[in-house]
């Protein structure tokens, strides 16, 4: 009988530390809006649409360290002393002491993106790690578990254009654009027009839903545009106009 109510005793305080744990978190989330909070820290993020932050409720008095779903604009205040670390999908993590820096974690593919503006970012999980600077940028791959850094990121521009929402073509082939729109928009965009592939793309665009740059590339250059929904995510396909 005492064994027996020992046990009780012992499930049920666990069960009081993993509510008590789990009391005492913070969790921001965003539907279709994004989202600016200053952390205790002094810490900036910018959450973007359909992203989550979850942290403690004594962040930045023993340990700064936060997780984070979707995708977020980090400006952490600098720390010598406690690192910030952010958890993320696949058991890796950004560690950094003060820097600026955007994630995206991807749920169709299931990669992770890092993207850093100023400062130095490490890159890891429990048995590797890269270190970013600035202008750099690195992806995760948790199928074959492998951290690659990009040759050839994209600018600033294009990384961060859901925060400014603003777009400069400067002569770059369709093809190129159409790469960087998909990442953008996270959509298919399919190019079936040969003639069309080194097309130079010269246009600004500011606060334009995708439909809307799509259909004035396509204008300017006589090409046809169709648009397909299935299952509520959206494709395109860009054909010559015959």
């Amino acid at each position: 009988l005492f064994i027996g109510l020992a046990a009780v005793l012992t499930l049920a305080l666990i069960a009081f530390q993993f509510w008590n744990a789990n009391k005492y978190k913070i969790e921001l989330a965003t539907s279709d809006q994004i989202l600016e909070k200053v952390l205790d820290d002094g810490s900036f993020v910018t959450l973007n649409s359909h992203s989550k932050i979850t942290y403690a409720n004594n962040f930045g008095k023993k340990e700064r360290k936060i997780s984070l779903r979707g995708e977020a604009f980090f400006d952490i205040a600098r720390d010598t002393i406690t690192p910030f670390i952010i958890e993320l999908p696949a058991n890796t993590f950004v560690k950094v002491l003060g820097t600026s820096f955007s994630i995206r974690t991807n749920s169709f593919d299931s990669t992770t993106n890092v993207f850093v503006k100023s400062g130095i970012v490490e890159f890891g999980n429990a048995h590797e790690s890269i270190i970013l600077t600035a202008q750099e940028k690195a992806i995760y791959n948790p199928k074959t578990d492998t951290f690659e850094k990009v040759e050839k990121a994209l600018n600033e521009e294009e990384e961060l254009y859901w925060m400014n929402e603003q777009l400069v073509f400067e002569g770059e082939s369709l093809e190129a654009i159409i790469k960087k729109l998909e990442y953008i928009f996270q959509t298919r965009i399919e190019l079936n027009c040969e003639s069309a592939v080194n097309l130079p793309i010269i246009s600004n665009h500011q606060h334009e839903k995708l439909d809307d740059i799509l259909m004035v590339i396509c204008m300017v250059h006589n090409l046809e545009l169709h648009k397909e929904s299935v299952e509520g995510k959206d494709s395109y396909t860009i054909s010559c106009d015959d």
